[in-house]
């Protein structure tokens, strides 16, 4: 009996076993499905790429759900090595410049399950040709390899070269790996991402020794063991704020660039966007570009200036469905589409995360170039994907010998495709270009980017074009309302300028953070505020203000470029009599003692401005104290201070002395000590009996607002 429940407790587990091995290749082909019908648009494969001939090769070519496209699988379960290689007629040609460009897809995380391991572009001149592949032991195939780097199962392995040469030989990958191998145990080939925390992509040389490094395993005491980890340059790598990089379930463009006098290469990831909707787009990836120079001696060690390109892929224990439509190989049909969507009415070219305004004009024109190939772009149509809120209502077709066409309304709509010609060498560029007006929305509205695909009829020739996000903000009528227009204050006061923002008709304002109060003070422009709720407020400096009358417009103005008329403002700074400058300290003459009486005058280091900006022709005074001389020690001078204005001299004791009077005319400013002499203003007359020493008084002014 005991032994019954033992024998039955072992086909529990297994069957649990067989159940989980199970639902990941369930998943696999639903989500494969799903890839190839939700494909971008891309080009027909035949004659261009074949599968690699390599024992066990996967890989293979399929129909999607979009015409004229085929995509590469290059891996759709465990344990598989994958590869395709462009034909010899389709070589790599390393001394032109070159582009290509592609969309992958690398499946999608789900259910804790983590897809791996991704997938690696790959130039390659290996002397095993369409049969290149890792040296993978027996039927052993390791994930991380991708199909191209080296394979790391012998834990006792210490040399990065025989890493190396295991690796596809003369080659360079582009690595778009979605999973971490991050262990430390030897022999098990997952360690070649130790140093890294999340999925990448990353460029190096698989065969050869200096892009791996060899690590020994210390927790092996009696024995050394050692794995091998990976140096990965022109790193991109996902952040920490929790979005895929590669495996969210999504197509993702790619563009590589060839400058073949530099010996450089430019890759883009994310550089376009497929359609999505506009509540989709918090899962739009950034775009991310490196450039990185390659060593041809590596890869084309013979100086034939060719090498084959493809793809490559590998999974272990984790699966995934790994996918390629290519858009633009080198050399078939080089062509690029641009997509400028320019607001006629402010004349700006609207960029990703501009704002635009209901009724404003707008023009959208597609530029098609045919850049050189081994043929040209034949009957090349085009299937719009047009930005949502914008009426066309106007366009034309400008095709390679320029000759326009005007659009039906079918056209301008979107909804038929459009015939733009042939292009060719000597006949490169075709424009599509439509005009129309931006529709009135009731709250700002996100325009999501929109795709359009241009392609010959053939399916040789694609070029994919993206229209810029942008936010359209409706056409408001601001009225900027102020209860009061007219202030006095006294200088140095300020006021705080109160009042509501609305619609012409009285309503509110339709609610967004970016609606701002922009003051201009005498003509001067000044800082805006923001305008909170429709409520505003705005209090001038006082310092900025002059005296007498000031005048300020307010006006408003929203992120979508709506603007209130402007409303003037008069605030009149009403006079005061005042000091604009006084000296704290001042100092007066050294002077050798002779022992008779003498007088001492000041230094020029004083300042008193008085500043009147009353109404004018009114009288003021200028009175002054000043407490006796003494020393540090409060011994007293034999001496005073006095002050002398023309032939009048006065003594200035502790009562009240006037000593100049004013009335102010002209200039509000009267410079007191501009008027002091050598031998006038504040002085010192001091007795024969004074003794050398340093002493100090203070002096205090006063200002009368009192006819003399």
């Amino acid at each position: 009996m005991q032994q019954w429940q033992w024998r039955l407790g072992w086909l529990v587990m297994l069957v649990a076993w067989v159940s989980l091995g199970l639902a990941p290749a369930q998943a696999q082909g639903a989500t494969l499905n799903q890839a190839l019908d939700q494909a971008p648009q891309g080009i027909k494969l035949d004659g261009v790429f074949t599968p690699g001939q390599a024992q066990g090769n996967v890989s293979r070519v399929k129909e999607t759900a979009n015409p004229l496209t085929q995509a590469v699988v290059v891996t759709d379960d465990v344990n598989q090595f994958g590869a395709i290689w462009s034909t010899e007629a389709n070589y790599f040609d390393l001394t032109r410049d070159q582009q290509v460009s592609m969309w992958m897809y690398f499946d999608q995380d789900r259910d804790g399950y983590r897809v791996a391991d991704g997938m690696a572009f790959v130039l390659q001149n290996d002397p095993a040709g369409l049969q290149a592949k890792p040296k993978f032991p027996g039927n052993r195939t390791s994930g991380e390899t991708l199909g191209v780097w080296g394979v790391d199962f012998d834990r006792w392995n210490s040399s990065a070269q025989k890493i190396a040469d295991s690796a596809i030989q003369r080659s360079w990958a582009l690595e778009f790996d979605t999973f971490v191998n991050g262990s430390e145990q030897p022999g098990v080939a997952g360690s070649f991402d130790h140093d890294l925390a999340a999925a990448h992509i990353a460029v190096n040389y698989p065969a050869q020794a200096n892009s791996y490094t060899m690590v020994l395993n210390r927790k092996w005491i009696f024995e050394k063991n050692y794995y091998a980890k990976m140096q990965h340059r022109g790193l991109i790598q996902a952040t920490n704020s929790g979005q895929p990089l590669l495996a969210d379930g999504q197509w993702h463009h790619v563009t590589l660039q060839w400058d073949a006098q530099k010996s450089q290469m430019t890759y883009s990831y994310n550089d376009k966007q497929p359609d999505r909707d506009a509540n989709d787009q918090s899962q739009l990836v950034k775009a991310e570009r490196r450039t990185v120079t390659i060593d041809q001696r590596i890869i084309d060690p013979q100086h034939t200036g060719k090498v084959r390109w493809g793809f490559t892929g590998a999974t272990g224990a984790h699966a995934a469905n790994n996918l390629v439509v290519f858009e633009n190989v080198p050399d078939l049909v080089n062509s690029t589409a641009t997509a400028t969507l320019t607001n006629r009415t402010r004349g700006t070219v609207i960029q990703d995360g501009d704002r635009i305004r209901s009724g404003e004009q707008v023009e959208l024109d597609y530029q098609l170039t045919y850049l050189g190939g081994k043929q040209s772009w034949e009957r090349l149509e085009g299937k719009l994907h047009l930005p949502e809120h914008l009426d066309f209502t106007a366009g034309t077709v400008t095709d390679g010998t320029g000759t326009r066409t005007p659009l039906t309304a079918d056209q301008l709509r979107g909804h038929q495709p459009l015939p733009l010609g042939t292009l060719t060498q000597h006949q490169p560029t075709a424009h599509l270009t439509l005009q129309g007006t931006v529709q009135d929305v009731a709250a700002v509205t996100d325009v999501a980017p929109h795709l359009s695909v241009f392609q010959s009829a053939n399916g040789v020739g694609v070029a994919t074009a993206n229209t810029p996000g942008f936010k359209v903000y409706p056409h408001q009528e601001l009225v900027v309302d102020l209860p009061q227009k007219a202030y006095t204050l006294y200088p140095e006061e300020t006021t705080t300028i109160l009042g509501r923002l609305h619609l012409k008709d009285g309503g509110p304002v339709v609610a967004h953070d970016d609606v701002w109060l922009y003051p201009v003070l005498n003509g001067r422009t000044l800082p805006r505020v923001p305008i909170r709720d429709g409520q505003i407020q705005w209090t001038p400096d006082p310092h900025q203000l002059k005296w007498g009358q000031n005048r300020v417009t307010l006006s408003a103005r929203d992120a979508g470029g709506n603007v209130s008329p402007p409303v003037t403002v008069t605030i009149t700074v009403v006079g005061t009599l005042t000091f604009e400058t006084v000296s704290k300290r001042g100092s007066f003459q050294a002077t050798r003692l002779m022992g008779h009486t003498q007088r001492v005058w000041h230094t020029n280091d004083w300042q008193l401005r008085v500043l009147d900006t009353r109404r004018s022709a009114r009288p003021w005074q200028l009175q002054a104290t000043a407490t006796p001389l003494v020393d540090p020690q409060q011994v007293a001078l034999a001496g005073q201070v006095i002050y002398r204005q023309g032939a009048t001299e006065r003594v200035l004791n502790q009562s009240p002395t006037v000593i100049y009077q004013g009335i102010t005319t002209g200039d509000p400013v009267t410079d007191i000590t501009q008027r002091w002499t050598a031998t006038s203003g504040v002085g010192l007359q001091l007795g024969g009996s004074a003794l050398a020493g340093t002493y100090h008084t203070t002096i205090t002014w006063q200002l009368m607002d009192t006819p003399s």
